[in-house]
Formats: C-alpha cells, structure tokens, sequence
C-alpha cells in the first residue's frame, strides 16, 4: 500500500503556490505559479489591479484558473493523486470573494471535460476580491468603530473594536471592506448571495459540491465582525453594514457559518477534481486559514516562540493563552484551536508597515551615492555603541516612519531625541533623502526603535506571568543580514534560529491537511506533537531550525532599561502627530 500524501496551497497576493508532503512531513513535490506572468492576460502587476479610485482589486477567476494550473503542473511532475488524502491551504487574509445566488447550481453540475475558469465565469456578483492593500475604507472603519462604541466599553472607539474582535478597525480588513460595496456599489451588494473570506473560497472551489463552507475561525477573525469572548458574528457590527442599529438576518446568512475546529474537514474533494486528475473519492479538504495563521501553522509554535519577518511590512506572530487586545496589535484565535485540556489558545500579531523600504531609505541616506550595498550601513551599526541616557549624545532614540505607520497609527516622519528626550522641534520630512541631516548613528537608531517596538508591543500583548521568549524564527529579505539579526536577538533577549521553508504558508497548509486525516483516522494529539511526532523528532521541533544569532546578555539588560524611556519618547511622536 502505498504510502499518504498531502497538499497545501498558498494563494498569496503575487502567486499560488503549491507543496505536497508525505506522512513524515517531507516535501515531495512543489509549484509556484506567479498571477502576473503566468497569467498575463488579467493584466495585473504583481497579482492586482488598482482602480481609479485607489482600490486594489484581484481577478476572482484568476485565482479559480491558477489552481487548474498548479494541479496541472503536479500532474505533469508525476503526482500520483490517488495517494493524497487531504488538502488544505491558506490565503491572503481579509481578501473577500462576492458569489451570486448562481454558485450552488454551478458547482453542482461542474463537468471535467470543461476547465473551471468557463463553467464558474458567471458565479460572482463581482469580478473582483478585494485586497489586504487596499486603503480606502476609512470612512467605513470610523463609522464601524463608532457603532460597536455604543455598547462596548473600551477607552475608545478603536478600543472598543479591538475588545470585541480582537483588533481595531482596519482598512483591508473584511467588514470594512464590504460595508464599502453596500454604500458604493448598491447593485454588486443586492446581487451577493454569499460573502466568502477568500480561504473560505478556495476551500468550497475545492470542494465543489454546492454548498458554500464556513471560515476558518481564525480568519474570520481577521473581519472585523467576529467577536472573539462570545465566538460568534457579532450583531452590532453585522447591522453596522447596512447603517442599521441591530443585527442584519440578510448580513448574517451572507457571512455563513464559522469553523471553531481546525481539525475537522469541509467535505470530500469535488468530483471534477476526481475525474480531472485522479483525486480519491475519500480525500478530505480541510478548512483553508489565513497566510498568517498558516505561517503560524507551519512553525508549530508554542507559548515562547515568536516568528519575526522582515520584509516590505514587518510582522511579528506569537502563541499566548490568554486574550488580551488592544489597538496596537491583532489577536485571532489560535488556528491550532484550544489546547486537548480545552484551555483557549490565541494567536498574536504586530503588523508594521515601515519595514524593509524605511531601512533601505536609512542606508541610502547614509551611503549618500547610488550604492545600494549594506555594507556602511552594517558597520555604523556595529560602531555605535547603544544609547546612553547619562551622556550628553544628541541622537539616542530615532523614530523613521517613511509610511504613515500602523504601529503607532496614522504618525510619518522623521523624528530624533537626545539624551534628556527632547525631540526635534520639526519632524522630518522624508520624501527627499537631500533634506535629512543624515548619520551614521540612524543604522543602529532605526533599527534599535523597531525591536524595541517589538518588546514593547509583545510585554503588552503577553500576560505578565507568561513565559519569557526562548525561541525566536526569522523570515524575510533582512533575516540574511546577521548585523540586523544579532541586534534583534539581543534587543529581544531570545535566540534566533533560520526561518523555514521558503513556501511556510503552503506548508503550514499541508500540515493542517496531514492533522486532519490522522484526526478522522482517530487520532487526538495537539497540532505541535503531531507535527513533532511526524517528523519523528525526540524532544522538540527546535530541531528543525539552526541557530543563527546569541544574545548578548550584558547588552540586553541594557535595553530593558531603556525600554521605559523609549515609550516616553513614542508617546511624544504620537502627541506631536496628533496636532
């Protein structure tokens, strides 16, 4: 008998891509399709479309074409598909894809003979998803805030959001974004019959038998209508869709049901992928999540793990026990459910816009020429010493939010403090790099305000009596640099190991997959033992990652003593921006 297989997929922003495992979770086959030029022909740059008004958009069939290619590509590779048996996956989170009342008669009658792309063109009330870029929902997001406001008992309105569902209002979050369609484009809402999150599409696409299957809990989470203490669509924020005051039976019935079990499986894979490629009758689809649930997925992470990336945006997901919100961070619930003593699990986020392009700003300013080598930016690091808050230094905090900034909302600019923390009279502009005094002490000042932001934002979303740090993974193009590495080690206090595979969300995809056939084969282990357990590792899942970067102990206490004082200085950049 031959031995299991399992897929999972990653439809991303730019590409679907595709893994498949065996039963000890190691990579057999993989495919990465990219939506701008495999498929030229939807006249995307870099998987979207932005319309006039500033929206970014993504052709549905798109992605419904990209998943007959990726199949056929593995099919071409030699898969065998009669040993697969589960598929699961993740997707960009918040996407949402609008179908019409045509889906369920479409899916039903889907013949093999005909692509998918020609037999569901007609299904969706919109040719479009939305886009986790999208940023013109702002108007929706105050108005959301201030309906959940008048019956939540936050500080504010964004807390109040962030109490009920775990974050403040977002502009590329779901509900935001539909409440959007409704109050511009009337006609496009009248005719949805279903709002799918976009995994929750791809897990009924696979499916393909009629029914439109719940959302991942998780990535419902990522909505801005789903309230996390009560697990369940949230009645006022529902209503606040359509401007009323109370629930919406209409807006209910169009979000469908949640998934609270990330083990349990949607259904069978749909006849027309049977005939098509040769899928057994009995293969299982489990729930698709989120990319960033999945990633979260694909590290098995555990209370004192974290995952850094470093990339264009970057974000920081870390497991806790315990729901503590509030604006300046997300929480989803864990997308390994509860713990098997039925203790609730959470996942944590710190999204950061000013990422990699703020550094590249900081080390052009400092190169002063066309280089674009790290090289002088690297060594202004290692040569500057950390701050000192009993010298006479006139640069010991910088703040270099190029983007108007999520983590602390809506601040720009450049802004300096010396030792006695006073800032700058004027925040910098920097839209011209000619225009900023520029020193060799930003390399390391950008840098040390990012990670202090990081504990900063972490000591806050942990509770107090919550484990220390002992494992950090690092992903991202600023994950090579090991001058960047060795101070966020540091700063964080916490060893950092090598991020993992370079398709993580696809893999933390197929994981799910492998978890939920041994689940319906009987089995009743958490996700990270069956993952450790899989790949036959004798203590922990440590051994997947190497170590890349120590802490340096003595300096690390350093930074915790300057912590308290950087806050100081951000809440001065928050004041100064507020004017």
């Amino acid at each position: 008998m031959s031995s299991p297989l399992y897929i999972g997929l990653d439809n991303s922003t730019q590409a679907l891509k595709a893994v498949v495992i065996d039963q000890h979770l190691n990579t057999l086959y993989e495919h990465r399709l990219d939506f701008a030029d495999d498929l030229p022909e939807y006249k995307t740059k870099s998987g979207v479309i932005i319309a006039d008004d500033g929206s970014v958009l993504a052709p549905v069939l798109m992605y419904v074409e990209a998943m007959e290619k990726v199949f056929d590509n593995l099919k071409s590779q030699g898969l065998d598909f009669s040993r697969v048996k589960a598929v699961s996956g993740a997707a960009a989170q918040h996407a949402i894809v609008l179908l019409n009342s045509k889906y369920r008669a479409a899916s039903e009658g889907l013949s093999s003979d005909q692509s998918l792309k020609t037999q569901l063109s007609d299904v969706f009330a919109s040719p479009f998803a939305t886009n986790w870029q999208d940023s013109t929902t702002t108007k929706q997001c105050r108005e959301m805030e201030t309906a959940i406001h008048q019956v939540a008992n936050g500080s504010s309105p964004g807390a109040s959001m962030a109490q009920v569902t775990g974050s403040s209002a977002h502009e590329r979050f779901s509900g935001p974004q539909l409440k959007k369609v409704y109050q511009t484009n009337r006609e496009v809402f009248d005719k949805t019959d279903r709002v799918c999150v976009l995994s929750a599409f791809l897990t009924t696409l696979l499916c393909a038998d009629g029914e439109v299957k719940a959302v991942d809990e998780a990535d419902a989470s990522g909505a801005n209508l789903y309230s996390i203490p009560d697990r369940k669509w949230n009645p006022t924020l529902l209503g606040s869709i359509v401007g009323a005051d109370t629930a919406n039976d209409d807006v209910q019935r169009m979000m469908g049901a949640v998934e609270r079990d990330p083990r349990k499986s949607a259904g069978k894979i749909g006849k027309w992928f049977q005939d098509r490629y040769g899928f057994a009758s009995d293969c299982e689809v489990a729930y698709f999540t989120g990319d960033n649930p999945a990633t979260l997925l694909s590290f098995a992470l555990v209370p004192g793990d974290a995952v850094v990336s470093l990339g264009t945006s970057d974000t920081v997901l870390l497991a806790t026990e315990k729901y503590n919100p509030h604006p300046n961070y997300h929480i989803f619930p864990h997308p390994a459910g509860n713990d098997k003593n039925g203790g609730e699990r959470y996942m944590g986020m710190l999204c950061y816009k000013n990422g990699s392009l703020a550094r590249e700003m900081v080390r052009d300013g400092i190169n002063g020429s066309s280089t674009k080598s790290w090289d002088s930016f690297n060594r202004a690091v290692q040569d500057t010493p950390a701050p000192k808050l009993d010298s006479k230094e006139k640069d010991v905090f910088g703040f270099y939010f190029r983007d108007h900034e999520i983590i602390p909302r809506n601040v720009q600019g450049l802004y300096r403090f010396d030792a006695e923390m006073d800032m700058e009279s004027e925040p910098l502009n920097l839209k011209s790099l000619d225009a900023v005094r520029w020193s060799t002490s930003d390399a390391k000042r950008i840098l040390e305000s990012q990670f202090l932001s990081f504990k900063s934002k972490i000591n806050q979303l942990l509770p107090a009596d919550s484990p220390s740090l002992r494992r950090i993974y690092v992903t991202g193009g600023a994950s090579a640099n090991p001058v960047i590495t060795s101070l966020l080690s540091t700063v964080l206090n916490a060893p950092i190991y090598a991020g993992g595979s370079a398709q993580g969300c696809a893999m933390g995809g197929a994981y799910r997959a492998a978890w939920c056939h041994a689940s319906k084969q009987g089995g009743d282990v958490e996700f990270a033992e069956f993952v450790k357990n899989s790949r036959n590792a004798k203590e922990t899942v440590e051994a997947e990652g190497r170590v890349v970067a120590q802490p340096d102990r003595d300096l690390a206490k350093v930074y915790d003593d300057l912590l308290e004082s950087w806050r100081k200085a951000e809440a001065q950049v928050i004041q100064a921006c507020a004017k």
